[in-house]
């Protein structure tokens, strides 16, 4: 049962991040590669699996903080990698960074918490 949960929703973390992807990279007109459509579904399955601990151990309130926190981190690193493009769009990109992993929590808090 859990475990059919469990796949539930990484499915559902992974079908929005990459829809987010998609959009991103047809506003920025960068093509989406298939090593990074591979890396989303890695990480949507270990930020799952991270939520799925937060809310069997310590329970679902202020689950949003907790992502926010970890989204800010993947963020920060993101932006602080070097790459092509302005500073505004990279901080647009890191904003989406980490609204990506807010939106997943509130995934995995409807069908986990």
């Amino acid at each position: 049962m859990i475990l059919s949960r469990l796949v539930a929703a990484w499915l559902l973390v992974t079908a929005c991040w990459l829809v987010v992807d998609v959009a991103t990279r047809r506003v920025t007109r960068r093509e989406v590669s298939r090593h990074l459509a591979q890396w989303r579904c890695i990480e949507a399955l270990l930020v799952t699996l991270f939520g799925s601990l937060w809310f069997a151990s310590l329970g679902s309130g202020e689950w949003w903080v907790l992502f926010v926190l970890v989204g800010a981190m993947v963020a920060g690193t993101a932006a602080a990698t070097p790459r092509d493009g302005t500073r505004a769009s990279k901080g647009l990109s890191a904003a989406i960074d980490a609204a990506r992993y807010v939106v997943a929590g509130g995934i995995l808090a409807a069908r986990l918490g």
